[in-house]
């Protein structure tokens, strides 16, 4: 298996998110739980180095055991939606700012504090899970990849697998209760349903 291949983008509920975001326990555990859903071993890596970014994200380096060179993968864990990405390497283009706004209302726990942060609240997946999201201020414009986006760079409905392709920026942060298939390097990668 080559773990340095692998690439998975999971939004995970957020009912797990604390008022200011995720502490680095909750965000780690987030983190090795996907990897291990993912079928990483994390027995044969080891943490080698785990920090807040100024995007707010948390991201975690594994390196192999034993060491070896260019063996090693990013966990990605946003902090205020809970989306977590995998990926052989850091992009410093991901780790963008998003505005105070977009944090305090992702962050919002009930409908009335979504709102006064011109949020939108829904219910969705098969838990019906309540959550807060605001429109992306990008929403709409051509992207190759989520790093041009503040969310995620998503391609048309019923695009094909791993093919070349322009996307555009979702209008949303969260995919609960949607599929979604997004464009990395100018190609569509698997879609993903997030219930």
């Amino acid at each position: 298996m080559r773990p340095i291949a692998l690439l998975i983008s999971i939004v995970w509920s957020s009912a797990l998110l604390a008022a200011e975001g995720l502490s680095l326990e909750e965000a780690q555990g987030i983190a090795e739980r996907t990897v291990v859903e993912g079928g990483v071993k994390l027995t044969d890596f080891e943490l080698s180095r785990s920090r807040k970014e100024p995007s707010g994200e948390w991201s975690f380096l594994y390196k192999c055991m034993p060491h070896r060179p260019d063996c090693q993968f990013f966990v990605i864990v946003n902090s205020n939606t809970g989306r977590v990405t995998i990926t052989s390497e850091l992009d410093e283009r991901r780790h963008k700012q998003t505005s105070a706004r977009t944090q305090t209302a992702l962050a919002s726990k009930t409908k009335e504090q979504c709102e006064a942060n011109q949020g939108t609240w829904f219910t969705a997946g098969m838990a019906k899970q309540e959550f807060c999201d605001i429109q992306a201020p990008d929403a709409g414009q051509t992207c190759t990849d989520s790093a041009q986006c503040e969310s995620v760079c998503a391609a048309e409905k019923n695009a094909l697998h791993n093919v070349q392709i322009t996307g555009r920026c979702d209008e949303w942060h969260h995919a609960l209760g949607r599929c979604v298939a997004e464009v990395k390097s100018g190609v569509t990668e698997g879609g993903r349903c997030v219930d």
